[in-house]
């Protein structure tokens, strides 16, 4: 049974702002698509898109027992008729008017959120839920025997070398793109500094990671330069553990703060750690400590 509420919009916690921010992103995207006559990937965004972040804040509002948002839902329904007009004109028009009570045709509508901007923030946010999801759903089912705990450390910040890494790459970063011998320029970087030359295997991994989120992922630079996250993890991690405990089958969860302290001390080239066990928690990739 699905619930529905009148709620204020004064009242949205985190999968309620989630939702509509995600709306906002996803008409900016058709739009742009439509309007470049690419009708393939406007549709993916407003069918896949939207239904896919519909589904995912149905099911959310499932697992922790908590009705939907009654406005949020009629903007939906509303947004995605009007988006998917463009390829399916007689089916919305037919929504739009029969359903939603609108006496205009579809096709006088105005395009949603036009004078709206997302948030940046709330946007990764999302990204950082569902893939810690992912993560922690991982760890739990590679273990023997399944936990009841998880204790999940958080940072705010990179270590001094990273940072370093961060202010190099933009700096390399000229005219919208990497120069070609970037490897080797941040090599020579390495070799001229001992502190530097020490690490330089380390260096080299992170910053291929940034360069591939950039160049094949299409992160935004600006973002991928930045060295604090653009949203609060503890905050984030808190509001959801009633739907962690509930789908991973948790008695608990606590999120700490990390403190950097207790750090491994690096010695050059490390060998691979298994991914969120036991390496050093960082901004957007927390450690999970299973019990």
């Amino acid at each position: 049974m699905i619930l529905f509420v009148h709620m204020s919009s004064l009242f949205l916690e985190w999968i309620d702002q989630v939702f509509e921010n995600e709306m906002i992103l996803l008409a900016d995207q058709a739009r742009e698509h439509y309007g470049m006559m690419r009708f393939r990937e406007g549709i993916q965004f407003c069918a896949h898109g939207m239904i896919g972040m519909r589904d995912l804040y149905r099911e959310w509002c499932r697992v922790v027992g908590r009705p939907m948002n009654n406005r949020i839902l009629m903007k939906y329904i509303s947004n995605f008729t009007i988006m998917m007009s463009v390829a399916c004109p007689h089916w919305s028009d037919y929504v739009w008017r029969k359903v939603l009570g609108n006496e205009t045709n579809v096709a006088f509508a105005t395009w949603p959120h036009q004078d709206s901007r997302h948030n940046v923030g709330l946007s990764h946010s999302l990204k950082f839920f569902k893939k810690f999801s992912h993560d922690l759903r991982h760890l739990i089912d590679t273990r023997k025997t399944a936990p009841t705990a998880a204790l999940i450390e958080i940072a705010h910040f990179y270590s001094p070398l990273k940072v370093s890494v961060l202010n190099k790459l933009r700096e390399e970063f000229e005219g919208g793109e990497f120069p070609g011998d970037l490897r080797q320029r941040l090599m020579d970087w390495c070799d001229g500094d001992d502190s530097l030359k020490r690490e330089k295997g380390n260096v080299m991994g992170f910053s291929t990671l940034v360069v591939q989120s950039i160049e094949r992922e299409g992160e935004d630079p600006e973002e991928a330069f930045q060295c604090e996250l653009p949203f609060d993890q503890a905050e984030v991690l808190n509001e959801n553990i009633p739907f962690f405990t509930s789908t991973m089958s948790l008695e608990t969860i606590t999120v700490a703060e990390w403190d950097p302290s207790t750090a491994a001390p690096t010695q050059g080239k490390k060998k691979k750690k298994k991914k969120g066990k036991n390496q050093d928690p960082e901004p957007g990739l927390p450690r999970i400590i299973l019990s």
